[in-house]
C-alpha cells in the first residue's frame, strides 16, 4: 500500500484556518469565531513557537495581524475546539496538508489509501473514546497534578513519558529533579514549588496545572496516533 505523505513545506494562513474552523462550527450548529478573538487565541497558543506573521488590510480599512501556520501549529490551535468540531477540523487539515497526486493512477491509489486510512482513524477514535471523554471531563476540575498522577491518567509508562517530555523540550533534569522550561511555566502549564524539608534538605517540586495536563494529554494522544 502507498503511504500517505504529509507535505511539511506547506503552510496555511490563520485566516484560512479560521475559515475551515468556522465552516465546521456552522455544520455543528456552533457560532462562528470573530477574527480578533481567534487571532488572540492563535497568538496565545503559539507563544512558545517561532512563527511568521504579516499585516493585512481589511475591507473596513483596518489592519490585522495574520499568522503563517505549519500543520502542527494548525493542529494545536484546532485542539481548543469542542470535541466534534476538532475531529472534523483535524480530518480536513490532514487532507489539506497531503501531497496532491499528479497522475490518474496516483490519484486512484491515493483514494484507496484514504479509504483505508479513514477506516483506521475511525477505529482509533472509537478505541480512544473512553479515554478522550475522561480527559475532557477531568481537565475541568481544579488542582495541580504531579508527574506520577499524570502518567497514570494518560495510561503511560513513566520512563516513556519522561523521555517524551525531554525530547520535546518541555522538561529537563537538574540533578535528579525534573524541571519544566521557564517558557512553559510562563504559559501557565506548570507550577514549581521550592522549599526546605523537615530534614533541612532543599527541594524543588514540579506540578502540572489543569491547562498543562490538557496540553500534554493532547500531545500524547497525537503521539499515539502517529505510532498506531
Amino acid at each position: 500500500m502507498n503511504k500517505l505523505i504529509l507535505n511539511e513545506n506547506v503552510t496555511m494562513s490563520s485566516r484560512d484556518l479560521l475559515d475551515v474552523i468556522n465552516n465546521v462550527r456552522e455544520q455543528e450548529g456552533e457560532n462562528s469565531i470573530r477574527s480578533n478573538v481567534f487571532h488572540a487565541r492563535v497568538a496565545d497558543e503559539l507563544s512558545d513557537f517561532n512563527y511568521k506573521s504579516f499585516v493585512v488590510q481589511n475591507l473596513n480599512n483596518t489592519e490585522s495581524v495574520v499568522f503563517e501556520l505549519t500543520k502542527d501549529m494548525c493542529m494545536l490551535v484546532a485542539m481548543r475546539e469542542s470535541k466534534k468540531v476538532r475531529r472534523m477540523v483535524l480530518a480536513k487539515l490532514n487532507g489539506i496538508f497531503l501531497n496532491v497526486p499528479q497522475t490518474l493512477p496516483d490519484a486512484l491509489r491515493l483514494a484507496a489509501d484514504l479509504v483505508e486510512e479513514n477506516n483506521k482513524q475511525k477505529l482509533i477514535i472509537e478505541q480512544q473514546k473512553p479515554a478522550v471523554d475522561f480527559v475532557d471531563n477531568y481537565v475541568k476540575a481544579e488542582g495541580n497534578y504531579n508527574f506520577r498522577q499524570v502518567a497514570k491518567l494518560l495510561n503511560a509508562k513513566e520512563p516513556e513519558l519522561k523521555l517524551f517530555l525531554i525530547e520535546n523540550g518541555i522538561i529537563y533534569y537538574t540533578g535528579k529533579t525534573m524541571t519544566p522550561y521557564q517558557r512553559h511555566i510562563d504559559a501557565g502549564r506548570f507550577v514549581v514549588k521550592t522549599g526546605v524539608s523537615d530534614t533541612e534538605h532543599a527541594y524543588t517540586q514540579m506540578k502540572f496545572t489543569p491547562k498543562g495536563f490538557n496540553w500534554i494529554s493532547e500531545l500524547w494522544a497525537n503521539r499515539l496516533r502517529e505510532v498506531a
